[in-house]
């Protein structure tokens, strides 16, 4: 994504012949390599509603905040693609530290909204289905 913009993901869960709305009973969303660029430039923020609330590791890296039912997670120290993670079943101290799971009960569609200060380039946002900072 573009330093200096944001943009509102939706995910839904349908039925794959019908589509169809499903409900899921739980689920859980993981954003990675919430990381910024040096001296703050281009930093990464994600904000979700609906969760049941941010959950991140003792060693994290990211500044959460709740509002209502929204939570944010930013980023606060530099990272490169070099400390990307490659996989969500195997990160390291510094892939889990900036991490950030939101558990969702009762949903057939959620959404994040992402954005990136200003900066140069841009980053990535990576995420998975799973509660993989929750599970370690």
């Amino acid at each position: 994504m573009k330093c200096g913009s944001s943009v509102s993901v939706t995910m839904k869960v349908v039925d794959a012949e019908t589509g169809a709305p499903v409900t899921l009973d739980a689920v859980a969303l993981t954003w990675y390599d919430l990381d910024e660029g040096k001296k703050a430039k281009g930093r990464a923020t994600v904000t979700t509603c609906g969760s049941t609330g941010a959950i991140v590791s003792e060693n994290t890296e990211l500044t959460v905040v709740r509002e209502g039912d929204c939570s944010s997670a930013t980023s606060s120290v530099a990272g490169t693609g070099k400390d990307n993670p490659k996989s969500p079943h195997q990160l390291d101290s510094v892939q889990v530290s900036r991490s950030v799971t939101l558990p969702f009960k009762q949903v057939s569609e959620f959404s994040s909204t992402l954005s990136l200060a200003k900066g140069s380039k841009g980053r990535n946002f990576l995420f998975a289905l799973e509660p993989s900072v929750a599970c370690l």
